[in-house]
């Protein structure tokens, strides 16, 4: 199938305003998209957050955690 064709039907035989609103609908499906990703990285934090507060994990400086990962790092090469 022609990799500008959907269901039979080839972008060259739409219309300009046809086109305009396939784009809306990619657009919105996309931001949809991206909207339920944020709200589960939030969803993320909050959870990251109770933890910490409940005493179930223990935050780390980021000095040290960079300090870490730069050793690491150097043992690699």
């Amino acid at each position: 199938m022609d990799g500008n064709a959907r269901k039979g039907v080839s972008l060259a035989q739409v219309t300009d305003d046809e086109r305009a609103e396939l784009g809306d609908e990619l657009h919105a499906s996309l931001l949809h998209r991206r909207e339920a990703v944020e709200q589960a990285w939030i969803a993320e934090g909050m959870r990251r957050l109770a933890d910490l507060e409940a005493g179930r994990t223990k935050a780390i400086p980021g000095e040290q955690v960079f300090a870490e990962l730069r050793e690491r790092l150097r043992s690699c090469r």
